[in-house]
């Protein structure tokens, strides 16, 4: 089975400055711990509990990378009028409870991004 989380979120922000506070993810990918991604082939995302490694760049549009758990997950940043499109797709879940028992954490970061994302 290839249970996959697809979330998108709009932000008012241009596809390079969300791509920046993308390749950035202390603030929004874990309350609890750091995180740092080397943003290119071959780098690696790292936290207090996920790793993985940076499959695909291009920057401003897209991100792809391998997770150690081996799951896949892609950030498309789709650019209009009023800011970016965000869309996650991870995939590769073992079955679909997996997927589940996950996708508060994605539910979480989108919410966190959206916050650093609005101005104040």
């Amino acid at each position: 089975m290839n249970a996959v989380i697809h979330l998108s979120r709009r932000f008012a922000l241009p596809p390079d400055v969300l791509y920046a506070l993308l390749t950035d993810p202390t603030a929004w990918w874990d309350e609890e711990a750091s995180c740092t991604i080397d943003p290119q082939p071959g780098g690696a995302l790292r936290s207090q509990h996920e790793a993985g490694v940076v499959k695909r760049v291009e920057p401003a549009q897209k991100l792809t990378i391998e997770m150690a758990d081996e799951t896949l997950l892609l950030l498309v940043l789709d650019a209009s009028l009023d800011g970016t499109e965000l869309t996650v797709l991870h995939s590769r879940f073992a079955d679909g409870n997996a997927r589940d028992d996950y996708l508060p954490r994605w539910e979480a970061r989108l919410q966190r991004i959206g916050e650093l994302a609005t101005p104040e």
